[in-house]
């Protein structure tokens, strides 16, 4: 991954330096994470399906509310791994357009006359950079991958909650409508609030 790779000299050093503390945090938690998460969805999911058959013919507000509730924390847990995916496919692209900026440059210095020692200089910065873009490359694949597999799971697991969500609100009568309008007044006040 890229936010181990061990590059401190040169324009590649200066590329990496830039990161951020708070993007280096994202990748490295997406990192360790994600198998977690991912077993956790998993099983979650396996759980919440065989609920979901008993629910689907279920009127027990108690037991529908507390498949809901663990769909929801699934998902929120889901969606939290995913905006650290997001985060870091965003450094490593950000990681891989600037060492392609960089690398323009040099290959733009290289066509002027310039000193021999110069241009060895500059011919290493590049031959630099095109060992971080083959080091970063591979993850970004990986993590773009990753990334799309989560959102996709992200929108499953919120589908399910909500298809739970209103189960409750048509099938439990009027403790099911009102525990669902205070749960949609909740969602919008959180919205609001920012």
């Amino acid at each position: 991954m890229w936010w181990l790779i061990p590059i401190a000299i040169g324009a590649a050093g200066a590329i990496y330096a830039a990161i951020s503390g708070e993007e280096k945090d994202a990748a490295r938690r997406w990192e360790r994470d994600r198998a977690r998460v991912e077993r956790s969805i998993e099983e979650h999911r396996a759980n919440i399906e065989r609920h979901l058959e008993e629910a689907k013919e279920s009127y027990n507000f108690q037991f529908l509310k507390d498949v809901h509730h663990s769909s929801f924390r699934i998902a929120d847990e889901a969606h939290k791994l995913q905006r650290d995916a997001e985060s870091a496919v965003a450094t490593t692209t950000r990681i891989l357009d600037a060492a392609r900026e960089k690398r323009a440059e040099f290959e733009r210095v290289l066509q002027t006359h310039i000193p021999i020692e110069r241009r060895r200089e500059v011919l290493k910065e590049v031959e630099l950079l095109v060992q971080l873009r083959a080091e970063v490359l591979p993850t970004f694949h990986t993590l773009r991958a990753q990334r799309n597999t989560f959102v996709a799971e992200t929108r499953r697991l919120n589908a399910q909650t909500r298809a739970i969500k209103e189960a409750i609100r048509d099938r439990c009568g009027v403790r099911g409508r009102e525990w669902y309008d205070n749960l949609e007044a909740r969602n919008m006040a959180r919205r609001a609030a920012g």
